[in-house]
């Protein structure tokens, strides 16, 4: 898998804000993507990092000018014993933007559910900054009940802040089956 990617441009005060969605494994890609100079934020979706790789990922964002927060990928029931990872999602944030957590962490994933939900605040996308929340939900299940507490940890994390949001995400289920 190669992973899927989209571009956004992004209005703020007096410059655009370039916005990457990678969602995919391959942290060949990430590498390459946090080295583009032309992207300022970058929302990562299944990078399938855990434990050391998670905190190598940080540290290489960070060597390249990144703030990175988001939630480690988890390991898999059957497959924990061949440190099999699914999930993990970061949002990736230029040096030069303001980033602040949100109620004090970056991981907000329902209990059953790690390493599916991250959100921060970013001061980008507009005047006042905007919310952004990184979003992966089980696939092959459509609207069960684990995604939907997903969607609406999301959900209660917008009602609370009150302010313009970005969600991506890889939500593996068509939009309807949420109506």
């Amino acid at each position: 898998r190669g992973g899927r990617k989209n571009r956004y441009q992004a209005k703020g005060n007096t410059n655009h804000t370039s916005f990457y969605v990678h969602i995919g494994s391959g942290l060949p890609q990430l590498t390459k993507l946090l080295r583009d100079p032309a992207i300022q934020v970058l929302i990562g979706i299944e990078h399938r990092q855990a434990g050391q790789n998670y905190a190598n990922l940080t540290q290489m964002a960070q060597n390249q000018g990144w703030q990175l927060v988001g939630a480690q990928a988890r390991l898999t029931g059957s497959e924990a014993n061949n440190n099999m990872t699914s999930a993990g999602v970061f949002v990736a944030v230029r040096k030069n933007i303001r980033v602040a957590s949100i109620d004090n962490k970056s991981d907000f994933s329902p209990t059953e559910s790690q390493g599916r939900l991250t959100a921060t605040w970013i001061d980008a996308a507009g005047p006042g900054g905007c919310l952004l929340l990184g979003v992966y939900l089980w696939h092959s299940e459509g609207n069960s009940d684990r995604n939907q507490n997903i969607i609406l940890t999301a959900r209660k994390i917008i009602k609370k802040y009150k302010a313009p949001f970005i969600m991506a995400g890889d939500f593996n289920v068509a939009l309807e089956k949420f109506r």
